[in-house]
């Protein structure tokens, strides 16, 4: 009998030392202790949520496995820059909204041993290109940029050519601004407009310009639409002023238009239209505003008692005066008005007004009757 109990000791003193050794080899606890033990000795999965910092990655989270480490840590990726790595903390350290100062984290592997639920941050660097300004004719300086994301775009130049942007192609293709992100090296290309341009109907030339997001005519329209007068009957004045036209004759008997753009050709070339009233005020804005626009927009010449204005953006404007149903005539050289695509009322309808003594653009409503100036705007902007 004491043999046996003897024997049932040491069999039971050996199979203890042969589990002590289990976690060692790597051998799952489970073959050698139950259940309710096993989950004492192995890590309750804990869930680690991978932030990519304005990357993507897939999967967004996972679960720890026994030893509380990762089986893997997925790759994410992020148009511009190159994945480094894994960390406890983002680069930056920003507390209630304000940055304060750089506090990386620890790096974290598949040897990372994790207590709790926890986010990860992704880490990357920045990738360089170079990119090369073709100026298509012109020319341009610097030739290349070296850059990590947008580009600081120069502006070339090319005699008797308006610059209309850079673009992925020589012709056609994709605008280029400050905010494209390149992810290789590239060559983009400058695109021309021609700074002046043929009125097909009469052989007429007009200059143009462009201000902001617009392209618009620098002279006054001088096409012979029926209805039109030179001020005074005189042809010395279209020469210099361009025609005037009452509003029916400058819309071509077109429907007043609230858009922008009009999508009304009235009396203007082919691609180009009568300026709807937000059109005019897109003008102005971008020149300063309704009380000082005039004095950026009005000509360096031409207006009474030296009223001129800078000519800050090229667009020329001059004191046309205007005409009357009744065939009389008034304030050449004191005052320019300009018709807009956008009536009042059935009677009325909105133009721009500029004045020797003054420097700001007036919007008024007057009779459909009266005779001013027409700019146009060019169809694509």
């Amino acid at each position: 009998m004491k043999k046996s109990i003897l024997c049932i000791v040491n069999l039971t003193i050996i199979t203890a030392l042969v589990c002590v050794g289990c976690m060692d080899n790597g051998i799952d606890a489970k073959s050698s202790i139950n259940s309710g033990q096993a989950d004492k000795f192995l890590g309750v999965p804990l869930t680690i949520a991978f932030d990519a910092d304005g990357g993507t990655v897939s999967p967004i989270s996972a679960k720890t496995n026994k030893y509380r480490k990762l089986d893997s840590l997925p790759t994410p990726t992020k148009t511009g820059y190159t994945f480094s790595s894994w960390h406890t903390a983002t680069t930056w350290d920003i507390r209630n909204g304000v940055v304060i100062g750089i506090n990386g984290g620890e790096k974290v592997t598949e040897n990372t041993v994790f207590n709790k639920d926890a986010t990860i941050y992704a880490r990357y660097t920045q990738n360089t290109f170079t990119v090369t300004f073709d100026a298509n004719g012109g020319t341009v300086s610097p030739t290349s940029d070296t850059i990590s994301t947008g580009a600081t775009l120069p502006t070339p130049t090319r005699s008797g050519y308006i610059f209309e942007g850079w673009y992925t192609e020589t012709t056609g293709g994709t605008l280029v601004t400050t905010n494209t992100v390149f992810s290789e090296n590239a060559t983009i290309y400058a695109q021309w407009v021609g700074a002046t341009f043929i009125d097909d109907r009469d052989g007429n030339s007009y200059k143009r310009v462009r201000i902001g997001d617009q392209m618009w005519m620098a002279e006054n329209l001088n096409y012979n639409a029926s209805g039109s007068v030179c001020y005074g009957n005189s042809a010395d004045s279209c020469a210099k002023y361009g025609r005037l036209y009452n509003l029916s004759t400058a819309m071509n008997g077109a429907s007043s238009s609230s858009l922008s753009p009009s999508g009304v050709q009235g009396a203007c070339p082919v691609g180009w239209h009568v300026p709807s009233d937000d059109e005019w005020s897109a003008l102005v804005d971008y020149a300063g505003g309704s009380s000082s626009a005039g004095g950026k927009l009005k000509s360096t010449s031409g207006w009474y008692n030296n009223g001129n204005g800078t000519d800050e953006y090229g667009f020329s404007a001059l004191p046309g005066g205007l005409g009357y149903s009744n065939g009389g005539f008034n304030n050449a050289g004191y005052y320019g008005s300009w018709w807009g695509a956008t009536e009042y009322n059935a009677n009325y309808a909105w133009y721009r007004y500029m004045f020797y003594n003054g420097e700001g653009v007036l919007r008024i409503d007057d009779s459909k009757a009266y005779l001013f100036s027409v700019r146009c705007v060019m169809d694509d902007n």
